[in-house]
């Protein structure tokens, strides 16, 4: 007999995960502990979820639309298109890296730890990049814009948060970010 899935228990396994990547990160974090905050067996964790890993996008995936709507929503309230640009860099490399017990960093490395094993699917990547993509668009001048129509530039600003994400948890904010951030508005602005 086929075993019928509950939300509340799904919830529950998710819960379970958030709080444990949290306290443990994604490596010590094992399938048996989030079982046991959960308060079922291990082998009920996988009737709702394949992996680990896919326990992580069920947190990180909401997680990240969120703060980008949010970021969406912040930059539209900025006139200046400069200054929604840098606010729109500063999110990704310096909010998103601290936000929630870097909680960027954590997905991070799962997907380090994962390697090719873990089914990762690009839909959330590429979602976000063309978010962030049109949000630099938004900030540049016509003819600037027509050379930077595709995703690539958001797809390079995303590998930087990897990076800016596992330096904020080794060291903290990086002490060069301000710099970085005026170099790259610069950049991308042709200034």
């Amino acid at each position: 007999m086929a075993q019928t899935k509950k939300e509340d228990i799904r919830a529950g396994i998710v819960d379970s995960a958030r709080r444990e990547f949290q306290e443990r990160g994604y490596a010590a974090t094992t399938i048996r502990g989030i079982a046991r905050r959960a308060g079922i067996s291990p082998s009920n964790v996988y009737v709702y979820f394949d992996s680990k890993l896919e326990i992580l996008f069920a947190i990180y995936d909401p997680w990240l639309r969120g703060r980008i709507r949010a970021l969406e929503a912040e930059a539209a309230a900025i006139a200046d298109p400069r200054q929604r640009l840098r606010t729109v860099i500063a999110t990704l490399w310096k909010t998103f890296p601290a936000a929630d017990g870097a909680f960027g960093n954590t997905f991070v490395e799962g997907l380090a730890v994962s390697g090719r094993e873990g089914r990762y699917s690009r839909d959330l990547l590429l979602w976000a990049e063309r978010r962030i993509a049109d949000l630099i668009l938004s900030c540049l001048p016509e003819d600037r814009a027509r050379q930077l129509q595709d995703t690539a530039l958001a797809h390079i600003l995303f590998m930087a948060f990897d990076g800016f994400a596992v330096n904020y948890v080794l060291v903290g904010p990086s002490r060069r970010l301000e710099r970085c951030l005026d170099l790259m508005v610069d950049l991308i602005l042709g200034e």
